[in-house]
């Protein structure tokens, strides 16, 4: 009995005890959500805040009138922005804009070179060299990549207008004027990169020289005619035709031409004298007189004028 008795009180201080356990157990999960329910209550409260300060900005932005914001405290506001942020609201906007301004206005291009400006970078890099082997060496290293950029782009006008550059330094006076010609054909009426009045200038110098060369009349208008395009105006053509016919003694249509030319280059001190020249041989002394004044003007010093005086002097009135 007394065993029983003894096994009964165990069994309910055992009892108790779990009884006394789960209580403690009830009570702190109860203090843990009580501190979990105040915290959130704090982020609510932290959150309205946020919202009240949001709408507050709002109205600052949009009803000044009734801002309660102070210069003051925005500056403030502003001073404690971290630097990231910084960055983000005022670095990176400038950068922006910046960035486009370069783009539209064009401040920064960057250097390309084509091949076909490496090429006549050797041709014009040969005519500085003094030693003949190493020029020639120079001059046909261009040669070859204009050359080889022609075949590559036969519509292309300056890789045309190159090459025929690199046969005027090499004195090959019908290539050049063919590959200026093709030149100023596929790139007339251009806007960008312009290259036919560079080309035309490349012609004529080649044409000068060839036609110092040819002896005879039919020849050198042969190659005036070869060297025209009907599809550009190249004035200095009636200079050559009116100096061709001059040099024969084609006092007739060596006036002509050359009048024609001065039609638009009337300062063209060679010319005046020429014209003076051709009217001593017509033994026109007063449009000699008239275009010798004329002459002396610009070319003084012309070793010419001397001998035209004294030329026309003896002319009959």
């Amino acid at each position: 009995m007394d065993v029983t008795n003894k096994s009964l009180e165990n069994d309910d201080s055992n009892k108790f005890d779990k009884i006394s356990l789960s209580t403690e157990n009830v009570s702190r999960d109860l203090n843990t959500n009580l501190t979990s329910t105040n915290q959130e209550s704090a982020n609510v409260s932290n959150e309205l805040n946020d919202l009240d300060n949001s709408e507050n900005n709002i109205v600052d932005e949009f009803h000044p009138e009734i801002s309660d914001k102070s210069k003051e405290e925005i500056s403030v506001k502003e001073n404690n922005l971290s630097v990231e942020e910084k960055i983000r609201f005022y670095f990176l906007p400038v950068v922006a804009v910046v960035f486009i301004l370069i783009i539209w206005f064009k401040l920064y291009s960057p250097i390309v070179i084509d091949e076909w400006n490496k090429g006549i970078i050797h041709v014009e890099k040969s005519v500085k060299i003094s030693d003949k082997k190493l020029s020639t060496s120079e001059l046909e290293k261009g040669g070859d990549i204009l050359k080889k950029q022609n075949r590559l782009h036969p519509y292309h006008a300056r890789v045309w207008h190159l090459l025929g550059k690199y046969y005027l330094i090499k004195e090959k006076w019908d290539s050049c004027i063919y590959a200026e010609k093709k030149a100023i054909e596929l790139g007339s009426g251009g806007i960008v990169n312009q290259v036919e009045f560079m080309a035309a200038d490349n012609l004529n110098l080649a044409l000068q020289q060839q036609l110092n060369n040819i002896k005879n009349l039919d020849s050198s208008l042969m190659a005036i005619k070869h060297a025209e395009l009907k599809s550009f105006d190249n004035f200095i053509i009636d200079k050559f035709k009116g100096l061709v016919f001059s040099k024969f003694k084609q006092q007739d249509s060596a006036i002509f031409y050359l009048n024609k030319f001065l039609k638009i280059a009337p300062e063209d001190g060679y010319v005046l004298i020429k014209l003076s020249e051709n009217y001593v041989y017509k033994n026109d002394k007063k449009n000699a007189e008239l275009y010798f004044k004329k002459a002396i003007k610009i070319e003084k010093d012309n070793p010419r004028i001397d001998s035209l005086k004294i030329k026309i002097s003896m002319l009959p009135n």
